[in-house]
């Protein structure tokens, strides 16, 4: 079994993460950049899209595109996903 760890989708300069310790943001993160790297993404070709809150400084931690929208992050994956 190959373990991931995704490193390569991660700002290391920006480590470690801003969150409280008692917040699981870091540990939905992990998952998310591991999932990312076993699924075979590409920093190239991989859009990131936070909405508002705590999790909003997500896109910031990550090495692919991203962008940050207040209210519409779904329509703006339906419209970058057809572009």
């Amino acid at each position: 079994m190959m373990r991931y760890n995704g490193k390569k989708f991660l700002k290391k300069e920006l480590l470690p993460f801003f969150w409280c310790s008692g917040c699981g943001n870091g540990i939905v993160m992990g998952c998310i950049v591991r999932a990312m790297e076993e699924s075979g993404f590409s920093k190239e070709n991989t859009v990131a899209v936070t909405g508002i809150g705590c999790w909003g400084k997500a896109d910031d931690y990550l090495t692919t595109h991203a962008s940050w929208d207040s209210r519409e992050s779904i329509s703006y994956c339906d419209w970058n996903k057809i572009s």
